[in-house]
């Protein structure tokens, strides 16, 4: 590249510092774009919201957590559902890991595969009651968006109370 070239590019990014330096977050040009965006929108609900689709929402697994989201209870879903699905989870994964190692040592059987009747039958029986923790954790968050969202939705009623005039 020619100097002059490169003398023309370092001039043509000064307005564009400018520029960067004129969106700090005190500017208003600044608030009007962070203004458009997505989170801005996705606020919590101000107003009631259908019981419903609370429910809906409560099956697919994102919506979950905007579900709780919209309700201002997303703390205390983390709380009560998320943190013990880990916990088991994560107990589930070391009881198991462990009873592999146990069973490797004992029969000689590398990991799930060739494992003897009576391994596999407690296997399904492990599986059988991690699956019932799940849909009793599932079951339970459902009763929670329910009443959490029968308890906002009550925020919004407001009392019907005539004046007469003397």
């Amino acid at each position: 590249m020619s100097r002059a070239l490169v003398r023309k590019n370092r001039l043509n990014f000064k307005p564009y510092i400018l520029e960067i330096v004129a969106l700090t977050p005190f500017s208003e040009s600044f608030k009007k774009i962070n203004n458009q965006c997505l989170w801005h929108k996705l606020v919590p609900a101000n107003h009631k919201v259908s019981v419903a689709w609370q429910i809906v929402f409560s099956f697919v697994p994102i919506l979950n957590l905007w579900a709780f989201y919209r309700i201002k209870k997303l703390r205390k879903y983390f709380l009560y559902i998320i943190v013990p699905t880990i916990a088991v989870s994560i107990a589930l994964a070391i009881y198991i890991s462990s009873k592999s190692d146990s069973l490797e040592a004992s029969f000689g059987y590398p990991g799930y595969f060739g494992m003897p009747f009576n391994a596999l039958s407690s296997m399904s029986a492990l599986s059988t009651i991690s699956n019932a923790i799940s849909i009793g954790l599932h079951a339970f968050g459902i009763y929670l968006v329910i009443i959490w969202s029968r308890q906002h939705n009550r925020q919004f009623d407001q009392p019907t109370t005539q004046t007469e005039a003397p």
